[in-house]
């Protein structure tokens, strides 16, 4: 918890093209995520964790065949629109639909669709 602020930057999913673990997780980070984040990691991240913050606006749904290694993926305790959703792109992913390797979702349950990823969604 070290407590950092801003926003994330349109250009920062290029800017991050190694990275393999994205935890932003309890900070009081805010303003929307870029739309792109999916891609971050050159989209071989395997956990990517911005829950508990001050984020705003819609989920990044981006997600696709090429985030297959996606393990972790948590975006709860946020200040989402409240018709977000998360796509059913970012559900195929969770490994017993058997597209994709995610094993962790953190949602809260007003944002996740998903019926095996989010039995456990946080009210």
């Amino acid at each position: 918890h070290n407590q950092l602020t801003g926003t994330f930057s349109d250009g920062m999913a290029a800017d991050l093209r190694r990275l393999r673990h994205f935890y932003a997780d309890h900070n009081k980070f805010s303003g929307t995520v870029p739309s792109n984040l999916p891609e971050i990691g050159n989209q071989r991240v395997l956990d990517l964790t911005i829950n508990d913050n001050s984020f705003t606006g819609t989920l990044p749904t981006a997600f696709n065949k090429n985030n297959l290694s996606l393990l972790t993926y948590r975006f709860q305790n946020n200040n989402w629109n409240t018709r977000a959703k998360i796509s059913g792109e970012v559900c195929s992913l969770f490994v017993l639909e058997g597209k994709g390797e995610m094993v962790e979702m953190g949602a809260n349950c007003d944002y996740c669709p998903c019926d095996e990823a989010c039995d456990r969604c946080i009210d």
